[in-house]
């Protein structure tokens, strides 16, 4: 111990090259426009009852909409923020809504209406798929989305399976579904949610076990309604997705409980 003591000494006789001033510098993190993150998350509420007709209100068609011009609104207040330089797998989707748009010129005349309806349906999906990705990239605020997203999913699943009149709606040979959605289209949107609850239940930072816990639970409702739409394509979609949480134990002792 003397020893080392001594060194230690002599150590600090010589000139230390260390910063005698240390000066900490507080970056406060980017994080989106309140009105902004408000209106995007009234506008994915809206995506399980998309389909609802407002046939009082001339000129709109559905909640979405409404919401979904909104928010855009909202956008173009802060376009530095929303607005910013788009990930490079976005130009993977302007590339094929490009060829898409090529199409046009090949199509018979006959499907030039519908032929258009869909390149605006894609621009306005390049376009939200854009500002989205850009918002999402601060992870509480895509923590709140996903639980907006599956809270509203949850609700519609529970109405639809209560048989409360509005959210359940019986298609041919018994398949149900919600609100004058395609049973394959729905299928899709509870399969979204009960992936995100399950996502939130094992999520590994969430130490608090039974909100885990309640998760899991609260995904049995949309894959109950998934069920019952008789969509075999929603259900694969839904394997595949919740196959993904398995991919970290694939090597562990726990990868058949996973």
């Amino acid at each position: 111990m003397q020893q080392i003591d001594t060194r230690l000494l002599l150590d600090t006789t010589q000139p230390s090259t260390l910063p005698k001033k240390v000066i900490y510098i507080l970056v406060r993190a980017r994080t989106n426009p309140k009105i902004v993150r408000w209106a995007f998350l009234l506008f994915v509420s809206t995506f399980p009852i998309e389909p609802i007709d407002l046939e009082a209100i001339r000129g709109v068609s559905s909640l979405a909409r409404v919401a979904g011009l909104l928010f855009f609104s909202t956008c173009l207040l802060y376009p530095k923020v929303c607005f910013r330089r788009p990930p490079q797998a976005l130009w993977w989707f302007a590339g094929y809504v490009s060829v898409y748009g090529l199409m046009g010129f090949f199509i018979p005349e006959q499907f030039v209406g519908r032929f258009i309806i869909g390149f605006q349906t894609f621009i306005q999906l390049l376009v939200l798929c854009w500002v989205g990705s850009t918002l999402l990239q601060e992870e509480k605020f895509a923590r709140h989305t996903l639980l907006t997203f599956s809270s509203a999913t949850l609700l519609t699943a529970t109405g639809m399976l209560l048989g409360l009149p509005g959210f359940s709606e019986t298609w041919g040979g018994g398949r149900l579904s919600t609100a004058g959605f395609n049973p394959n289209g729905l299928a899709i949107v509870v399969a979204l949610a009960a992936q995100a609850l399950i996502g939130f239940g094992i999520e590994q930072t969430r130490r608090n076990i039974w909100m885990r816990v309640t998760f899991i639970a609260m995904s049995f409702f949309p894959l109950t309604a998934m069920v019952y739409t008789g969509s075999r394509g929603g259900i694969v979609a839904f394997l595949i997705g919740v196959a993904l949480y398995a991919l970290p134990y694939r090597r562990s002792k726990r990868k058949m409980i996973a």
